[in-house]
């Protein structure tokens, strides 16, 4: 994920962009990749563990939590937001 923040900052920065422009771009696109990873269950791979040892293979998968959920059950998670509700 930083090699494609990096490179992204290096493109948008040889575009002729001042330097926070670049990062605020590099910033947008590595965290929007990295959302979808987490939402797509995309996983770097891991080295080998050493023998014996018992790796857990429970990493959540945030498209998996949340499809098919009915409005209740996202309210109850805290990921629905109402529309109408102002808090201002």
């Amino acid at each position: 994920m930083a090699v494609l923040t990096s490179v992204v900052w290096i493109a948008v920065f040889a575009l002729g962009l001042s330097t926070w422009i670049c990062a605020g771009i590099a910033l947008v696109v590595g965290y929007a990749v990295r959302v979808l990873a987490m939402y797509r269950g995309w996983e770097e791979p891991l080295a080998e563990g050493p023998t014996g040892v018992y790796v857990h293979e429970d990493r959540p998968l945030l498209g998996a939590k949340i499809k098919g959920k009915s409005e209740s059950e996202l309210r109850s998670l805290g990921l629905w937001v109402d529309e109408a509700r102002s808090d201002r």
